[in-house]
């Protein structure tokens, strides 16, 4: 019997999922755009859909219908391979603009009801309250939940972290994996886990299922790189990666607030910019660095954290800032997160919103814009500064005097999983 008090996370995440797509039933029926002004940046707000994005993903996905093969010529890619496969399968079914999206949205909101369902067990795993998923129905996360397929990703981690602490390395392994080939972030994360490994005594049985975790690993890699160097050749497996590389700042992203006000005086930021980018990689890079010099990972709570100290302050340096990120660290932040820093979660949320659609939607070139974009930069920031102090206070970066000194934020010892 279901203790209504207390139900199992299946069950929250098919409510979740039956609640997305009762939302993808009535976006459906609205205008593509509401509030239709000519004079702005996108003649109106994409408020509640946004048929642009998934315009792109079924155009990424028309080597389906020729028979063709993602990355070759004609039917080139800039996401990764699992990603590619994920544009596809809509288009297995539906060969029209029109059904295809419906499909996708659908798609996305099983996914949804996976990502509410993973991150209730993870909470009652940390000993949180599961209320703390309701973050997810935010507005910002709620529409990028339905219109991006970052779900997939985010998914693919909260699987790897429930594994990983229920110390199923196979699963851990597996799950982290597939992340990478759907969006390159989680790559940042097999340090940790690595370092977590490395760090404890494990069980004979622990160890097994980690050796068959990296043979796992080893095996998808070469399968992967084996079908894409056969069908499009061996250039094609970093081309999404070099594409992303030679992005310049883009509006929204901290380097583009930077040099907003050198542009405005009419300066010549060339020179500025160009010593941005070395400055902006070196800070991406330099809390791994950090990391491996000072940090352990003896826990739960670090696991995440160290998580979270690499992978803020890459998407906070970035050349570019894509609102739906929000989906990479919202639902691991909501495991170890403490009073300010949930609300500083749904702050960002509220903030992301209004920096698209809304603003972006009426000029992305203006002042409420570019306002609404250096505070939610700040919170991010904020965040990273404040994931970094509870690290050196709970042990992680090992800044505590003694060793004995080591507790984890949960107040138990950090041996403790």
């Amino acid at each position: 019997m279901i203790d209504i008090r207390r139900p199992p996370a299946w069950l929250l995440g098919s409510a979740a999922a039956l609640f997305l797509a009762s939302v993808v039933l009535v976006v459906l029926g609205l205008p593509p755009k509401v509030f239709p002004t000519a004079s702005w940046h996108d003649g109106g707000l994409r408020l509640f859909r946004d048929d642009h994005e998934t315009s792109i993903y079924f155009e990424r996905s028309r080597w389906i219908d020729e028979g063709a093969f993602p990355y070759t010529a004609g039917h080139e890619q800039e996401y990764p391979p699992a990603a590619a496969l994920y544009f596809a399968l809509p288009r297995l079914f539906f060969h029209d603009q029109a059904g295809y999206e419906k499909a996708f949205l659908f798609l996305n909101a099983a996914l949804f009801a996976l990502l509410v369902g993973l991150t209730v067990a993870l909470l009652r795993r940390f000993g949180r309250p599961a209320r703390l998923a309701w973050l997810l129905f935010l507005p910002a996360s709620l529409y990028f939940s339905i219109w991006r397929f970052d779900l997939l990703p985010a998914v693919l981690v909260a699987w790897f972290l429930l594994a990983a602490i229920d110390e199923r390395m196979t699963s851990a392994f597996v799950a982290l994996t597939l992340a990478v080939l759907t969006k390159y972030y989680p790559a940042l994360f097999f340090l940790p886990l690595f370092m977590m490994l490395g760090a404890r005594s494990w069980s004979a049985e622990t160890i097994r299922r980690s050796r068959n975790g990296l043979l796992a690993v080893a095996a998808i890699v070469v399968v992967v790189i084996g079908i894409v160097a056969a069908t499009a050749g061996f250039a094609t497996l970093v081309s999404p990666l070099v594409f992303h590389l030679s992005r310049d700042f883009e509006v929204g992203s901290l380097g583009a607030l930077l040099l907003w006000y050198p542009v405005i005086l009419g300066a010549d930021i060339s020179l500025i910019g160009r010593a941005l980018l070395i400055l902006f990689t070196v800070l991406q890079l330099a809390p791994a660095v950090l990391f491996v010099m000072r940090g352990r990972v003896l826990d739960r709570v670090s696991l995440v954290r160290g998580c979270l100290f690499l992978l803020l302050p890459f998407l906070l340096f970035n050349r570019f800032f894509s609102p739906q990120w929000l989906l990479w660290f919202t639902p691991i932040y909501l495991l170890v997160s403490r009073p300010r820093e949930t609300a500083a979660l749904a702050v960002l949320d509220i903030l992301t919103f209004l920096q698209f659609p809304v603003f972006f939607g009426i000029d992305p070139y203006g002042l409420p814009y570019f306002f609404v974009c250096l505070a939610r930069t700040a919170i991010i920031a904020y965040l990273a500064v404040v994931n970094w102090r509870a690290m050196e206070f709970s042990g992680p970066l090992a800044m505590a005097r003694h060793p004995s000194d080591h507790r984890s934020v949960e107040g138990r010892p950090a041996t403790a999983a």
